[in-house]
């Protein structure tokens, strides 16, 4: 696979499972030409996996091969990298002010409602677990950040 991937890792560890899976995506998509090409080679064309017709190998092509996940992936990425600043904001060594994550979760609710059609689901699911997380110690910090 690094063959058509330029050397590079697909599957890369990160600080929170999250996160590792949005990286994963990422650079899924990153690599979607070499991914095609890969299934579409006469060397994979010709190996034992190529010529399966059912299990992981087959699927995988099918997927690789098909428009509905490179779609989707794009969708979820938009999704999901705003988010992914929050929680590298919230994971740093320098833990910031309430009121700076208060700012950041609303960058990135605006930044998803421009880049996703979904947003209306999105921001239900944010907003749940945004007001379960919420306190009265919380409430100073977001005070600050709209004065």
């Amino acid at each position: 696979m690094k063959k058509y991937t330029q050397g590079k890792q697909i599957l890369r560890p990160a600080l929170t499972r999250f996160a590792t899976h949005f990286i994963q995506l990422e650079e899924i998509t990153r690599q979607k030409q070499g991914l095609r090409e890969m299934f579409n080679s006469k060397e994979f064309k010709e190996s034992k996996w190529g010529k399966q017709k059912s299990g992981p190998a087959y699927e995988a092509k099918k997927i690789v091969l098909g428009k509905d996940f490179w779609k989707k992936a794009n969708d979820l990425i938009k999704v999901y990298e705003p988010l992914v600043r929050v929680l590298r904001l919230v994971d740093s060594d320098e833990k910031p002010t309430m009121g700076f994550i208060y700012e950041a979760v609303d960058r990135a609710k605006r930044a998803i409602q421009q880049n996703c059609r979904y947003f209306t689901e999105y921001e239900k699911i944010i907003d749940n677990r945004w007001n379960f997380m919420h306190s009265d110690l919380h409430s100073a910090g977001k005070i600050k950040y709209f004065i």
